[in-house]
């Protein structure tokens, strides 16, 4: 065989060697995909889902009712649920902690009763803590966003503030804030 033909199949034979151990995964880079840890993408905190349903719209100095349903994920123990008005908004009944037992219903109903003095927006907050049968105590937050009378009349300090830009051209909304440091 001429040497010409000798290179040209050595070099044919080198690249196919190649071509297979570039296609095969090393040992070693097997080894280190299998020992990292998967994400974990849950939300800490209670295992407690919120929905909840105003009865009708509500007027500044009328009495509103907000109808809870909160499913939770527990075999047993206590639920208990509380609920607090931001400044303005005057919670009347669900204040007062709540317990609920989670033993046989995953599924439970709450109202709450609340009046504002004035039109606006207000928040009411709702903080659910669990104390499962032989777990540890944990807690989930809900907030739902009640709009009062005429929200466009509403005093000035009762809206979520303006919509402007930034310097980068990015939506933003500027609220008011205090500051308080401890030393």
């Amino acid at each position: 065989m001429p040497s010409f033909q000798k290179i040209s199949l050595i070099a044919a034979a080198a690249v196919a060697i190649f071509t297979a151990g570039c296609a095969q995964p090393s040992a070693s880079s097997s080894a280190v995909t299998e020992s990292e840890p998967k994400a974990v993408t849950g939300k800490p905190g209670a295992s407690v889902q919120f929905s909840h349903k105003l009865r009708a719209p509500v007027s500044a100095g009328e009495t509103g009712t907000i109808d809870f349903t909160i499913v939770e994920n527990y075999e047993g123990g206590g639920l208990w649920l509380q609920a607090t008005g931001d400044a303005g908004l005057n919670v009347l009944s669900g204040a007062a902690p709540v317990r609920y037992e989670m033993y046989s219903i995953s599924k439970h109903n709450w109202s709450v009763v609340f009046s504002a003095d004035s039109d606006g927006i207000y928040y009411l907050n709702v903080l659910a803590t669990v104390e499962p049968d032989g777990g540890f105590k944990s807690s989930r937050a809900y907030a739902v966003r009640i709009a009062v009378g005429d929200v466009s009349a509403a005093a000035p300090g009762k809206t979520n503030g303006a919509i402007s830009q930034s310097p980068e051209g990015d939506p933003e909304i500027i609220l008011e804030a205090e500051e308080t440091i401890k030393e």
